[in-house]
């Protein structure tokens, strides 16, 4: 049982190392329906500067996230199959808190 609480612990710590930080849910969410350029991405999210976009799009990338794509030269952000179970996890949070929120008002 032990072993199985230290993997339960370390699972939770890589996806909330990922997640934790500030904009990634916001950046994960604009990509989620199709690639987003950087300036998108930047004028999609209210007060996200593009010095703090770019050190988070630098952060997912490194995690296996998104990937960047260049196409006609220029480059475009999308999702892997880990930010798409990251993005689906997130509606799930998203459709808890609706629930158990509405329980408790």
């Amino acid at each position: 049982r032990r072993e199985d609480l230290e993997d339960f612990q370390s699972g939770l710590d890589f996806i909330l190392d990922i997640i934790k930080p500030r904009w990634v849910a916001e950046i994960l969410y604009c990509l989620e329906e199709d690639s987003s350029s950087f300036s998108h991405l930047l004028e999609a999210i209210p007060f996200l500067n593009r010095t703090e976009l770019n050190r988070k799009l630098h952060f997912l990338m490194e995690r296996g996230v998104i990937i960047k794509s260049m196409e006609n030269h220029r480059s475009s952000y999308r999702l892997t199959k880990l930010g798409k179970d990251l993005v689906h996890i997130f509606h799930h949070f998203v459709d808890l808190a609706e629930y158990h929120h509405k329980k408790m008002a």
